[in-house]
């Protein structure tokens, strides 16, 4: 009786254990299956899986049916022999059992870390080709492959044994994605990717040697907030520093970035400049002025998207840098009743940006990003 109370205890704990190590298999080659776009490919993983499964659970029956079928047999052919070895047979063939099925155990999680290791390979390999091409300035390859790597991360974090290994890389690949959208002047996708960068890296508490990873971020973002010309938003993204509680030389370079983006909404600063170059006709002056601010920051200097409202001005420099077209967008926004509009030096730059000379004047010079970061 005691050895039978044993055998359904022992089954009892086979089914808890199927039970609880069944997700922990099924959800990688879940993940793994949405990756397969071949048909044929899919089929022969599901088939894998389902033998692979059916063949550990078929064993783990089969050790404690075939130590239930030994004992029975066991009282049928030796029907006189003493009670106390039938005990000992019956413990002998239980420890039996109990030790194959504690060998079983570690095959689906075995199983499931071969198909993530598998994956990872495939992600390692598209991170690195990407690195390549944005060192050699492919852009547009470098954010293929990093989509490629991102699309598989996020469906392998749905494995939960997984889930933080492959988030803190989603966290890194995004940021990198969003270097190559930069040099590209696709802020608002950089800015995207490094919003949800940040949002997948504070889902854990931050390790010592990750929290300078994690301000670079947040610069970068706050970089590009005014590369958008967004002082407001870069200052409050720039604000996550300080809760950080860093060292005295994050403070300074704090400190020294939000001064350089509080510029952008300095409502006097600007209205100063306006009023003098209106005044001296000056434009040259503060356009170099604020050229040369921007540069330091490692910032393109985009006349047409500038906070302001001297417009002639913004289109006066556009098509000295030979960029016609975009002076004729800035003008079309231009208010007529604005008493700049009948100054002698608007005569010449309305003829410029005439549309039927703009084939022949237009040389628009490619943007420039200078601030490429740094791969991770």
């Amino acid at each position: 009786m005691m050895g039978m109370n044993y055998l359904t205890g022992l089954w009892q704990a086979a089914v808890c254990k199927l039970k609880h190590l069944g997700p922990s298999i099924v959800m990688p080659i879940k993940a793994e299956f949405l990756l397969i776009k071949s048909k044929l490919a899919l089929l022969i993983a599901i088939t894998i899986s389902i033998i692979v499964q059916a063949v550990w659970l078929a064993c783990r029956i089969f050790v404690v049916l075939f130590g239930l079928t030994l004992c029975v047999l066991i009282f049928a052919v030796f029907p006189d022999l003493p009670h106390h070895i039938y005990r000992a047979t019956i413990w002998v063939l239980l420890a039996v059992c109990r030790a194959v099925v504690v060998l079983l155990s570690p095959l689906p999680f075995l199983v499931s870390r071969l198909l993530f290791t598998r994956h990872m390979c495939i992600i390692n390999t598209l991170r690195s080709r990407a690195h390549t091409q944005l060192q050699s300035t492919n852009y547009q390859d470098a954010i293929s492959l990093y989509t490629q790597a991102i699309v598989r991360l996020s469906q392998l974090s749905n494995a939960p044994s997984y889930r933080p290994e492959c988030l803190i890389l989603l966290a890194c690949t995004l940021a990198n994605r969003a270097s190559a959208y930069s040099v590209l002047g696709e802020y608002q996708k950089a800015h995207n990717d490094l919003d949800r960068s940040l949002a997948t890296t504070t889902q854990f508490p931050l390790a010592q040697n990750s929290s300078a990873i994690f301000i670079k971020r947040v610069v970068g973002l706050a970089r590009l907030y005014v590369a958008q010309q967004h002082g407001l938003g870069a200052i409050q993204v720039l604000d996550i520093i300080t809760s950080l509680n860093e060292s005295a030389d994050v403070q300074v370079t704090y400190d020294r970035l939000a001064a350089r983006i509080k510029i952008l909404e300095h409502k006097r600063f600007w209205n100063t400049m306006i009023e003098r170059a209106k005044t001296y006709e000056e434009w040259d002056a503060a356009i170099t002025s604020l050229r040369k601010k921007y540069s330091r920051w490692g910032l393109p200097f985009d006349l047409a998207s500038l906070p302001t409202s001297w417009t002639t001005g913004k289109a006066q420099a556009l098509v000295d840098q030979g960029s016609p077209l975009d002076a004729t967008k800035v003008l079309s926004h231009f208010d007529r009743n604005d008493p700049l509009w009948g100054v002698p030096h608007l005569v010449p730059l309305l003829t410029l940006t005439d549309p039927s000379i703009l084939a022949r004047n237009h040389k628009a010079r490619p943007g420039e990003f200078l601030e490429l970061f740094v791969t991770l």
